[in-house]
């Protein structure tokens, strides 16, 4: 069956695929579902870093507080860094976790935004849609697509994107000098995307490694600006003005 578009039918987020109807919830259920989710990320984020020691080349387990710390930050998308991420944390934690805590959180922001547009469009029903087929809509067709989209325009521009993590070559002096690598580019669209603040490297935005170029940095300024010019076009969209 093809698929169906009810952005301006019924104010719903995206399209639904096939037949098989979404099941919508109030406002109270669906902040019930939304409410746990930050809680159960950030426990999971907090003991990953401390059992990063058990993974191999992935450094130290992550002091308790600091761990603590970026946990909650990056679930509530506030992403404030209080450790060299270069030098405290490995690839792994990274990637799957940091990395993969933008998307959500980003995705749960979103998700918030169109439940406030539905509850305001919407008179006849207290129904603002369902937060998991919702969040799985942000992160999946809207964060992943662009974010990929982002990764390779990025690596196209110079920006770091290995598997190598810290290298270590002999200066011009013949002092040995540590140069950090990893998937740089990766975590860089989505953290720009969502206007996340935790970047791979402590510098930020402002590493050469991480923002090398005028090209990079105006495409950094792109992505930044793409959702917030976003939301309020699709509120228009939604409401039908």
């Amino acid at each position: 069956m093809r698929a169906k578009r009810t952005i301006c039918q019924n104010g719903s987020f995206t399209g639904s695929q096939g037949s098989t109807p979404v099941r919508t919830r109030s406002g109270q259920l669906t902040y019930a579902a939304c409410s746990p989710f930050p809680w159960s990320a950030s426990s999971f984020v907090f003991l990953l870093q401390r059992l990063q020691g058990w993974g191999a080349g992935q450094g130290d387990p992550v002091d308790p507080w600091v761990a603590m710390n970026t946990a909650i930050s990056f679930v509530t998308n506030t992403n404030w860094q209080t450790y060299a991420p270069e030098t405290t944390v490995g690839i792994l934690v990274q990637m799957l976790l940091l990395a993969v805590q933008n998307f959500l959180s980003d995705a749960v922001g979103i998700v918030v935004a169109i439940a406030l547009v539905r509850g305001i469009k919407r008179s006849k029903t207290d129904e603002i849609g369902n937060f998991w087929v919702d969040l799985s809509r942000a992160a999946f067709r809207i964060l992943l697509p662009i974010a990929i989209i982002g990764a390779i325009v990025f690596i196209a521009t110079g920006i770091v994107q290995n598997f190598s993590g810290t290298s270590v070559t002999n200066a011009a002096l013949g002092v040995q000098q540590q140069i950090p690598g990893g998937p740089v580019a990766s975590q860089e669209a989505i953290k720009l995307l969502g206007t996340n603040g935790g970047g791979y490297f402590n510098a930020n935005s402002a590493h050469p490694f991480e923002n090398p170029n005028a090209y990079s940095n105006l495409f950094s300024v792109f992505l930044i600006l793409v959702i917030p010019f976003s939301l309020p076009y699709t509120y228009g969209r939604m409401v039908g003005q």
